[in-house]
């Protein structure tokens, strides 16, 4: 194989990887092992609402020829047979899915020192054709990517990128969807082993005028532990766990809530202030109190004169305490006055005063 541009689906997948690879919506549980023979297998769970499923995928290399199948739980098998330079620098892929055989694909790929060339073709009666090209160096490349429908006659995709690689950085733009979405994503690598990365991208969709913002990475624990997580500005949050149990056998646990957005927004929501003081002096406030009139406090020990501050602020952006320390847990306070003025509404806490002496009539009854 050459040391050329690499294809045109490299683009931006580090980034693509780092966001989505091993995430999953809904509860999955995956083991992966890998054999002396060269024979990978992954066990995958997932559990999503009251439903269970699972698949089963094997993967054995022979020298220069792949075969990839995979059997899940609805009786749905797909095989892949990679042949590595059938042809001096080329690759050949065939996907045979059974019982959907229409699915089917035929792939070819060339490399050279300064470009390649994808065509791929489908397994069926009215075949779309999908047509990729990449222009070159492996330090910056130029790709695009076309899809045609023969039987409407019409291209059902096209799609142009760049890409930019250095030894501890990777950044990449994608136009895609038509020319509807244009999508730039950064890697940075951590340490010189590449095990540890912070990447970010934005996509803005033009039709809808919407922007998606991204940030996660990818940590190495150890040399057998790696967390992964992201975030973007819709408030999606999602995270992985990685470990090695064994040598070559790799245990997965993946959780992205599907309805991260509402979770988000609930915690998000703004505290909402009572419409009645929750304390047992209500009746001594007056209902001017429930405006949102400035209001002034002091809380002054008793050997002090009280002190009044009136807040800086405007009525329609500033809101009462109305939560109120309980005067038994205070010894320094016990009586609340309110002072209501032409121009501001304060609340002034005053030492308590001394208790009046019962009156003297009630001593000389008879």
């Amino acid at each position: 194989m050459s040391k050329g541009p690499g294809l045109f689906a490299d683009i931006g997948k580090k980034a693509k990887d780092l966001l989505t690879k091993d995430y999953n919506s809904d509860q999955k549980f995956s083991v992966s092992t890998y054999s002396d023979a060269r024979v990978a297998l992954t066990s995958t769970a997932v559990k999503k609402g009251g439903l269970l499923t699972g698949d089963v995928a094997a993967l054995y290399k022979h020298k220069n020829t792949t075969f990839d199948v995979k059997v899940d739980t609805e009786s749905n098998m797909s095989a892949t047979l990679t042949f590595t330079d059938l042809l001096p620098s080329t690759k050949t892929v065939a996907l045979i899915k059974l019982p959907d055989y229409n699915s089917g694909k035929l792939e070819f790929q060339y490399f050279h020192d300064h470009a390649t060339f994808t065509t791929a073709i489908a397994l069926n009666q009215s075949p779309a054709i999908d047509v990729a090209a990449t222009i070159g160096t492996p330090a910056i490349a130029f790709g695009a990517e076309a899809g045609y429908d023969t039987t409407s006659g019409s291209f059902t995709k096209y799609t142009a990128g760049i890409s930019v690689t250095k030894p501890d950085s990777y950044a990449s733009i994608i136009l895609g969807d038509k020319g509807d979405s244009i999508r730039a994503s950064y890697v940075h690598h951590l340490d010189l082993l590449k095990k540890s990365a912070a990447v970010g991208e934005i996509t803005r969709r033009f039709s809808s005028n919407e922007n998606t913002f991204t940030v996660g990475g990818s940590f190495a624990v150890d040399h057998l532990t790696v967390v992964k997580a992201k975030l973007n500005n819709h408030g999606k949050l999602g995270a992985l766990v990685q470990h090695e149990v064994i040598p070559k056998s790799v245990l997965t646990i993946s959780r992205t809530p599907s309805n991260g957005g509402e979770q988000m927004k609930a915690i998000l929501t703004p505290y909402q202030v009572p419409t009645r003081p929750p304390t047992p002096y209500y009746d001594t406030f007056p209902p001017t109190l429930m405006s949102s009139a400035p209001i002034c406090q002091a809380s002054l020990p008793t050997h002090r004169k009280p002190h009044i501050q009136i807040p800086n602020k405007s009525p329609s952006s500033y809101e009462p305490p109305f939560h109120l320390r309980s005067m038994a847990s205070s010894p320094m306070l016990s009586l609340t006055r309110v002072i209501s003025s032409k121009s501001q509404l304060c609340k002034l806490l005053l030492p308590a005063p001394a208790p009046s002496p019962p009156p003297a009539s009630l001593y000389n009854r008879t």
